[in-house]
């Protein structure tokens, strides 16, 4: 039986050492290299770069996805140096405020009658005066003393106590004499007007003042004289008349 299983290991050994062939070491053959990997659709990431070496240039940084807004303004343009324009003009000073306004009707001076105004804002649009005056007037050779006393209420609808108005006077007249006809007659007589008025006041900024007014006002006039004989005669009249008012003065 040993020498059976003996000659069975030598056969064995010869197919070895002659499937092996001449110069071979007795190691098993090697392993075929397996295939290379299928290309995939995704591209793979690159890989990280190494830090440059001293001396390398260096690659500018990618651009941002979205770039910054531009600074405003850019450094050095847009605006002029100093003293490139002249400054601007300083503002005018404010209108000083008027709140009363004295005039005086230079027309009354011919009779002679010293006719005075008196204005004051009650409100920015709306202002009342009060009328006085005192003089004497001549009627066909007759002179005659003159009391006046009223008022007026005006509006401002455009400019506060000033340019256009709207309003209403209110005016009482009272004239008297007692030297009528060489002294042998006495009269005296009153009257009453009213009514609308339109004028237009220019206030300059010295404070100088012009008043025209212009309207229609309706009076109501008695009279009446006696003389020396105990005689007596009275006479009533009611009418309208134009209203002219032209003014000078100050408003302070």
């Amino acid at each position: 039986m040993k020498r059976a299983l003996y000659g069975v290991a030598v056969l064995a050994a010869t197919a070895l050492a002659q499937a092996q062939g001449p110069g071979s070491s007795g190691a098993l053959p090697p392993e075929p290299p397996a295939p290379p990997p299928a290309p995939s659709a995704t591209p793979p990431a690159p890989a990280p770069s190494a830090a440059p070496t001293e001396g390398a240039p260096l690659s500018p940084p990618a651009p941002p996805a979205t770039a910054p807004p531009a600074a405003y303004p850019p450094p050095g343009g847009y605006y002029p140096p100093p003293g490139a324009y002249p400054p601007p003009p300083p503002a005018p000073p404010p209108e000083p405020v008027r709140n009363v306004s004295l005039t005086l009707s230079p027309v009354h001076l011919l009779a002679p009658v010293f006719e005075l105004t008196g204005e004051v804002r009650v409100v920015n649009h709306f202002g009342v005066a009060a009328i006085g005056g005192y003089g004497s007037l001549t009627v066909e050779g007759e002179r005659f003393k003159v009391w006046e006393v009223g008022g007026q209420l005006l509006a401002y609808p455009m400019n506060p106590f000033h340019g256009l108005h709207l309003g209403a006077e209110l005016l009482y007249v009272k004239v008297d004499a007692d030297d009528l006809q060489s002294g042998t007659v006495r009269g005296s007589g009153n009257g009453l007007a009213v009514g609308p008025l339109v004028g237009y006041k220019v206030l300059t900024a010295g404070g100088f003042t012009f008043v025209a007014q212009g309207g229609v006002q309706y009076i109501a006039a008695r009279a009446e004289a006696s003389d020396s004989a105990g005689n007596s005669a009275e006479a009533d009249d009611q009418k309208f008349i134009a209203l002219l008012n032209l003014n000078l003065g100050y408003s302070f």
